[in-house]
């Protein structure tokens, strides 16, 4: 004879308000615990925002002016190059 694990004849002895308040209360702290871990996220989207308007967009700005000279210097270069022989003799 074996003996069941949850008896099926007699009902549960927790109150329906009882197991509704419990069961609102733990529907409360998971939403209170995943909006502090959303939060955290969002604290760590804006220190990454921040780094890279203090430290990423200067440093592409730097860049973007070096090309733009190199470009300028690569033109100059180029013209000179094409330029015609008696023009380039007369430059000399």
């Amino acid at each position: 004879m074996t003996i069941p694990l949850v008896s099926t004849s007699h009902p549960s002895k927790v109150r329906v308000g009882t197991r509704l308040t419990a069961g609102f209360a733990l529907l409360v702290a998971l939403t209170t615990a995943l909006g502090l871990y959303c939060i955290r996220g969002i604290d760590r989207m804006h220190a990454a925002g921040d780094e890279v308007a203090t430290n990423w967009f200067p440093a592409m700005n730097a860049l973007a002016e070096y090309r733009a000279a190199l470009d300028t210097m690569r033109r100059a270069e180029a013209n000179y190059v094409m330029l015609d022989d008696s023009a380039g003799a007369a430059l000399e």
